[in-house]
Order: C-alpha cells, then sequence, then structure tokens
C-alpha cells in the first residue's frame, strides 16, 4: 500500500511541476517581450516589401505625381492625396475621412495614426503639393466583433486582443527602422493559448490521480473505520477544494485566456463563474456519488433486522425525502445557468448557443447523473429495510408533504414550486420502482433517459421563457425612459473634463476675424476626444455652437443662433444631479439631447471669455437590422441582447426607431404613464412600456418559439445523456464505480453485455436519427419564413415610414403615394452615414452621403 502511494506522490509531483513551469512561461512580460518582436519584424518586412516593386496606377481620382507600389498580403494600404483630397489609393482596406487626411499631408516619415479602424504605421512622402502615404496596420479595432477578434493583430493572429497599443513609453517597444514608434501594454490576461491547454492537462491528470488516490485512502478507512469515515473524507476534501477555488478564483487565474473558463455566469452560487466551473462541479458530484455507490453505505442486513419499523419508515422517508431534494438542486442549477447566464442562452434558438452553450447542456446531464446515483442509492438503502409495499408508499407520500412544504418555503420566485413537486413525486416512485423490481434490466435505463431530458428540456425552456419574458419588460422600461443613466450621464463628464484639460487649444482655435475656425472644424476636432467613448460617438451626433461675451455666434457656418441654443435650449433643459453645466432635453421633432457648457478663453485671453454649447442628439439607426448592426454595434443604454429582439420607440405618436418586424400595433396600447405589460399573438409576445410623462412608448418583442423548438431542445438533451450512458459504460468497464445491480459496462464477452453494447448503439442511433429529423425541420422551416418575411420586412420598414411622415394625414392610398418619394429619399440618405460603398470587384465607389443616390435601387 505505501509503495502504491509513493507511486502517487511521484506522479503527481511529476505533473504539478509540469503545470507549474508551463505557468512560469506564461508570463505577459515574456510574451509582450515576444509579441513586440514579432510586430517590429513584421512591420519592417511590410516596408521593404512595399518599396520593392511598383504597379502602375490604375485606381485614381485625379492623377498624381506617384507611381502606386503593390503590398504584400499583409493590408497595407497606399494612398496618394493633395490636402484632404483623396487621388488614388492601393486597395480599400482603410480609407481615412478628410481631416486625417489633412492631418497626414503635414507630416513626412514615419508616424503612429490612430483611425476608427484601428492603429496604423504611417509613412509620408510629399512630391509638391501632393503626398503618398502607406498605411501598415499594426493592430485592428475590432472590440464588437467576438469573431474578428481573435485577428487583432496581423503580424501574428494567435496575439491575445487583450494586447493593446499605448502611446505612452513602456517596456515593449515596437521598433521600425531603428526608432520607437509604439509601444505594448497588457489591458487583461496575457497568455499563451497551447501553455494554456497544457497546464489543463497537466492539472487534469494531476487531480484525476489526487481523487483516484483520494478514493483509495477513503475505501481502506471504510473498510478500517466504517463507511462514514471514508464517506466525510471524501465529501471534506471535494467540499474544501471546490470552497478554495470559489474563494481564490483559481480556476479563472490560471486557465482565463480560454473561453471554456472565461466568466459566463454572474453571481452564480452552484455552476460558478464559467463553464469549465460547471463542467468540473458536475463532474465532482459524479465522483462523490460514485464513491457513495461504491461503498457500503447503508444499514446491512442483519443489523436492519434490530431496527423497529417505525425507525425503518422514519428512515425511509428521510432517504426518499433527500432523494426528492436532488430534484430541487437540479432545477435550481438550471434556473441559474439561464438567468445567471451573462451571454444569454438563447434556448429558442439552440444551434446558435455554440461550443460552450452546448458544454453548458452536457453539464446540466452530468448533474442529473450525479443527483441519480445519489438518490439511487438511497433508495437501495431503503430496500434493505424490506419494508411492504404499503409502508414505502407511506413513506412516499410522508415525504412528498415534507418537500412541498419545504420547497414553498425555500425556492425562489422563478421555481414552479408545483410542478418541482410534482416531478419529484413521479421521480420518487420510478426510482422505488426500479429498485424494488426484480426484473430490472437496461430498459430502465432508457426510461431514465426519457425522464430526465423530459424534466431538463421543460425546465431549461420554462426558465428561458422567463428570462426572455422579463428582460423583454426590462429592456423596454428602459427604451421608454428619455434619459441614458446606464452609459450616457458616466462617459459625458469624463469627456468634459477632457475638454477643459485641452481648453487652451480649444481658445485657439476660437480666434478673432478674419481667422474664425469654422464649425465643422471644430466638431471634427472635438469629435476626436468624443472617439475615444466610442458609445457616445455611435450613438450621438454632436453638434457645436459658440458665443462670445456679447452673445453673437463665433463659429463660421453656425446654423443656430443665441435664442435657438441658449433661451430654446439650455435654459428650457433639467441639468443633471451632480453635472450642473450638462443638460438633458428633447427638441420639436422628440430628438432627446443632451447639452454641455464649456467655458474658455480666446486665444487664452481672460478678457475674451466664450462659451461654447455642445449638443448630444441621440441618433437611431435607420430601419435597417444590416445597416444597423454595421454602425450600431456598441448597444444602446448597453442593452446588450437588444439586437435580438425586434423593437420599436414611439416619441409623441412619431416613430423615432423602428428596428426588425416589430409589431406596430402594440405601440398604440392602452396603458398607463409609467406602466409596462406584455401582449401576445398567435406567433408573437411585445413587451410594452410607457415613459414616466406618457409620451414615449417603447416595444420589444420576438416570434414565439413553437413546440418544435422544445421538441428539438429534448432532443438535444436526449443524445447528450446517451452520450453520457455509452461514456459511463466505457469507464464502469474499467473503474467499477457502480454497483453491481447495473451489470452496466462494455466487454467483448458475456451475452449481457452484448446486447447492452447493441442497445447502446442503436439507442445513439435512434437519438441521432431524431436529432437529424428535427434539425431538417428546423432549418426547413426558418429558410421558408426568411424567404417569406424578407419582402415582409422591406414592405412594413417602408409603410413605417410613410406613417411616420403622415402621421397628422388620413392614411389612405393617395396620402401613400404622396409621401412615398420623401420617404424613400430620406431612408436612401439615411444609410450614408459615414459610409463607404464600394464596386464588385472591390474598388472604392461612393465617399459621401450626398452621394448615395448614385448607387441606385438597392435592398434595405
Amino acid at each position: 500500500m505505501l509503495k502504491r502511494v509513493l507511486l502517487y506522490v511521484v506522479v503527481m509531483l511529476i505533473l504539478l511541476a509540469l503545470a507549474v513551469s508551463a505557468g512560469q512561461w506564461d508570463k505577459s512580460t515574456a510574451l509582450l517581450q515576444q509579441y513586440a518582436i514579432e510586430i517590429s519584424d513584421w512591420l519592417t518586412e511590410q516596408e521593404s516589401s512595399g518599396s520593392s516593386s511598383s504597379t502602375p496606377d490604375s485606381q485614381s481620382e485625379g492623377g498624381g505625381s506617384f507611381t502606386r507600389h503593390s503590398h504584400s498580403e499583409g493590408g497595407s494600404t497606399e494612398l496618394v492625396h493633395r490636402g484632404d483630397s483623396l487621388l488614388s489609393w492601393s486597395n480599400t482596406n482603410v480609407i481615412p475621412a478628410r481631416t486625417d487626411l489633412k492631418n497626414l499631408s503635414e507630416k513626412n516619415g514615419r508616424s503612429l495614426l490612430r483611425l476608427p479602424q484601428g492603429w496604423f504605421l504611417a509613412n509620408a512622402e510629399k512630391s509638391g503639393s501632393d503626398s503618398r502615404t502607406t498605411l501598415i496596420p499594426i493592430r485592428y479595432e475590432l472590440n464588437f466583433n467576438e469573431l474578428s477578434e481573435k485577428k487583432a493583430f496581423p503580424a501574428n493572429p494567435k496575439i491575445s486582443p487583450n494586447v493593446q497599443i499605448s502611446e505612452s513609453k513602456t517596456d515593449y517597444p515596437i521598433k521600425v527602422g531603428g526608432k520607437e514608434i509604439a509601444w505594448l501594454q497588457a489591458a487583461g490576461p496575457v497568455q499563451s493559448a497551447w501553455l494554456q491547454w497544457l497546464k489543463l492537462g497537466a492539472w487534469v491528470l494531476f487531480f484525476g490521480i489526487f481523487f483516484s488516490l483520494l478514493a483509495q485512502i477513503a475505501s481502506a478507512l471504510s473498510a478500517r473505520f466504517g463507511w462514514l469515515v471514508g464517506a466525510a473524507l471524501v465529501a471534506v476534501a471535494s467540499t474544501v477544494l471546490l470552497w478554495m477555488n470559489l474563494l481564490t478564483g483559481f480556476t479563472s487565474e490560471q486557465f482565463g485566456a480560454l473561453p471554456l473558463f472565461t466568466q459566463s455566469f454572474d453571481n452564480a452560487s452552484i455552476i460558478g463563474t464559467s463553464v469549465g466551473d460547471w463542467l468540473i462541479h458536475t463532474a465532482l458530484l459524479v465522483f462523490v456519488m460514485g464513491f457513495f455507490h461504491k461503498s457500503q453505505a447503508t444499514i446491512g442486513g442483519q443489523s436492519s433486522k434490530t431496527i423497529g419499523d417505525g425507525l425503518k419508515l422514519s428512515l425511509a422517508l428521510f432517504s426518499y425525502l433527500l432523494a426528492m431534494f436532488s430534484i430541487l438542486i437540479g432545477a435550481e442549477a438550471m434556473r441559474q445557468l439561464v438567468f445567471h447566464s451573462q451571454t444569454g442562452f438563447d434556448l429558442d434558438h439552440v444551434l446558435n448557443l455554440g461550443i460552450l452553450g452546448f458544454l453548458a447542456l452536457a453539464g446540466v446531464v452530468v448533474l442529473m447523473v450525479g443527483l441519480f446515483l445519489f438518490s439511487h442509492r438511497l433508495a437501495m438503502g431503503v430496500r434493505r429495510f424490506q419494508l411492504s409495499r404499503n409502508q414505502r408508499f407511506i413513506a412516499i407520500c410522508g415525504a412528498t408533504v415534507a418537500f412541498a412544504a419545504l420547497s414553498f418555503l425555500v425556492t425562489p420566485p422563478a421555481l414552479d414550486v408545483i410542478w418541482v413537486v410534482l416531478f419529484g413525486l413521479l421521480y420518487i416512485l420510478a426510482l422505488d420502482t426500479f429498485v424494488h423490481w426484480e426484473g430490472a434490466g437496461f430498459g430502465w435505463a432508457i426510461c431514465w433517459l426519457v425522464l430526465f431530458s423530459l424534466f431538463a428540456s421543460t425546465q431549461l425552456y420554462r426558465f428561458n421563457q422567463l428570462r426572455d419574458k422579463g428582460l423583454r419588460l426590462e429592456y423596454a422600461q428602459t427604451l421608454a425612459a428619455d434619459r441614458d443613466t446606464s452609459l450616457s450621464e458616466a462617459l459625458l463628464p469624463k469627456i468634459v473634463a477632457e475638454m477643459q484639460k485641452d481648453s487652451a487649444t480649444i481658445g485657439r482655435m476660437l480666434k478673432p476675424w478674419p481667422f474664425k475656425s469654422g464649425a465643422v472644424e471644430m466638431r471634427d476636432y472635438l469629435n476626436k476626444m468624443v472617439f475615444e467613448e466610442n458609445y457616445l460617438f455611435q450613438h450621438y451626433r454632436l453638434g457645436v455652437f459658440a458665443f462670445d461675451k456679447e452673445n453673437q455666434p463665433i463659429l463660421l457656418e453656425q446654423t443656430l443662433g443665441y435664442e435657438q441654443v441658449v433661451l430654446g435650449n439650455w435654459a428650457t433643459a433639467k441639468p443633471l444631479t451632480n453635472a450642473p453645466n450638462i443638460r438633458y432635453c428633447s427638441d420639436l421633432d422628440g430628438t432627446f439631447r443632451y447639452i454641455v457648457s464649456l467655458g474658455v478663453n480666446r486665444m487664452g485671453d481672460a478678457s475674451q471669455p466664450a462659451t461654447l454649447y455642445l449638443f448630444f442628439d441621440r441618433a437611431h439607426p435607420a430601419p435597417s437590422r444590416t445597416f444597423s448592426k454595421l454602425f450600431f454595434n456598441s448597444p444602446l443604454k448597453n442593452l446588450a441582447q437588444l439586437p435580438r429582439y425586434d423593437f420599436s420607440i414611439s416619441k409623441n405618436g412619431r416613430l423615432t426607431v423602428d428596428q426588425g418586424l416589430a409589431n406596430m400595433s402594440t405601440l398604440g396600447s392602452k396603458l398607463a404613464n409609467g406602466a409596462s405589460a406584455e401582449f401576445k399573438t398567435s406567433n408573437r409576445a411585445d413587451a410594452v412600456a410607457k415613459s414616466a410623462d406618457g409620451q414615449t412608448v417603447a416595444a420589444v418583442g420576438h416570434k414565439l418559439g413553437g413546440w418544435l423548438k422544445q421538441v428539438y431542445l429534448f432532443s438535444i438533451i436526449f443524445t447528450l445523456a446517451a452520450l453520457c450512458l455509452l461514456a459511463l459504460a466505457l469507464a464502469n468497464a474499467w473503474l467499477k464505480f457502480l454497483p453491481a445491480e447495473y451489470g452496466f459496462r462494455l466487454s467483448a464477452s458475456g451475452s449481457l453485455a452484448r446486447r447492452i453494447h447493441f442497445w447502446n448503439l442503436s439507442l445513439l442511433a435512434v437519438s441521432f436519427l431524431v436529432v437529424g429529423y428535427l434539425t431538417y425541420q428546423h432549418f426547413t422551416r426558418s429558410a421558408r419564413d426568411a424567404e417569406r418575411s424578407d419582402f415582409t420586412y422591406r414592405a412594413s420598414a417602408l409603410l413605417t415610414n410613410l406613417k411616420s411622415q403622415a402621421l397628422n394625414v388620413a392614411i389612405s392610398d393617395d396620402s401613400l403615394r404622396q409621401g412615398l418619394p420623401q420617404s424613400l429619399s430620406t431612408m436612401t440618405a439615411s444609410l450614408g452615414m459615414d459610409a463607404q460603398f464600394f464596386d464588385p470587384s472591390g474598388k472604392f465607389s461612393v465617399q459621401y452621403p450626398r452621394r448615395v443616390g448614385a448607387i441606385g435601387h438597392f435592398a434595405l
């Protein structure tokens, strides 16, 4: 025994050393230094390859005195421009705005350039009035595109997105031509993926051997001191490890770079903080329950004869009560899985869950296995009491009553206590029948698969519906409120502080006649600060107005005067509680805006004070989900899952937002001010909320999931359970941790084993056939709905826009026909906001919104 323990210890020490060594290699400092060298070498190579060959300039507008060079596949872009006018370009990977082109025309040589697309190495050459600028990408800004985030660095796609470019000096410089142009810094854990997997494998083997040794020690203690000692050792050791992981965050710290251990759940006490934690918890539960099964954890047959019938009945009632509580634990775990998910598992569209979603469902199946092992062991203990059927029935009834009473006291509101109690009763009846049926065979495994799959799928789908309903009501209430307290009112003071720090430069831009700055120039300059807070830049449009001490306009081409800006907006707006220089109001068209007042001195002269008023007008996307996804990829008011729904907002009876196939009739629902409600039709569910003043109504909804989607979820869980059954059979053939009553292992000999083997294959084949059929039905129906709704969506978007323009006109064919040209013009222009359009060959076609009409007809 001692030699075996020493062998276990030696192997564990080797694995521990490997895991620790991998952790030492996987340090941010070493990786950042390595990445800085890789990026520097790649930039140098791109520069040299760009200047090594040239081709005729074939994509130009107005010629130019430069010859365009060809570049390698790194994504470099060569631009020839005169001031802020673009003359030619090598490709359309990145086209800077006019203000950026103007700044580039004033530079010569290498410089670091930050654009909305990311960070670039700009190499500028001048020839007379023309400039040639080569832009080589260093890091793409892909903060809102998770699929592309893995390729943020073209120099090495494996570089973590947590690596950021800094203009401030760090220990990790990026050098080109012997000059430091930028530096790297870590904005989060920077870890190597293959080292993470190596470290995870070492830790998995380490704990596998540790728990194997723990089971053997516990078995030896049980044989000598009784089963309670061994069971207590396993339970205490497992609980301590879970508690330490929860306390120290071991898994997230060690494997945080792996998606499996990225935080997916928030404030979940049972399932942990990630899908990896959830799988660890369920696997550990199966280990503990497996040991509980293997040990003789019940009173022996001889000793049970000395116990009175009353005590036997009480012990049986207690055992059944504990078994029924496993159903409550399973339901609570599934509730946390749905309600505490940060990514939002959408069980109406199971195929959108991704690999992590399916692993989470696999954790549900493993949890059911562990709880079944626990309940089955308790039922086997009741069988040794040799109670009659009536006595067991009395114990079951008493356990059900106690379970119902306790469930009403301890369950959260989301749990349907009646359903949990009824299923608990069904579960305990099936368990009792299974244990006391002498002829129970493999057919019971099928029954348990169906029973568990039915319970898990119904609970998960019900929780998904409850969470979806609550989320839609919450989103509708948030959208009905004009103010954006979650993000904008927290970001605006930061922007104001940055502008106040730069007040000297702003004051110099407000120089006197004849050198006055233009309103566009001032807005572009301030927008660079706003761009740092991407949310404000996307969802609000900046307007700048300046007045001197005599209330006279300062900026050239300033569209509004003192009466409109100050008397008509600022004076009537309401100030924020903690920021009196920031106010909010709505204009006559219902557009919500924040107004910032900023005082500066013109040319730094205190005797020439000026006041800037900044209008942040909320800009909702055009009624096209495709363009809203492209230009508004930061969710409104931090409503992360809002793009999943159709939503509309009406302000003073005027439709201001229309995204998706929203049910317009719900906007006219009768609601009290500040109230919200859900409205269901035959195929839709919409949450509608009205603001406290009754002027704004918001509706958030989607199509209802049909019965096929529920059956689809059941079939997926059933298939996962079948795979788990097969894995248990394979594991039991080696570890023999299941009781002999199961006779459940795969082997090449023995008729029973062959039957079990064929049963498993047949079960899996049927399961996959069912899943395949339902998948076919799902995609067929989805394709048919998409084809039918394509034209419907375009027509409804156009009709909605027409209705908003003809609000005070009786809706008729004549009124709609008269408003059609203006509506089409408005919708066409709305799609041209800061957009660039390209022809099928990739050539730059249209840049400015005023030329969007040249594109012709296009799909919404």
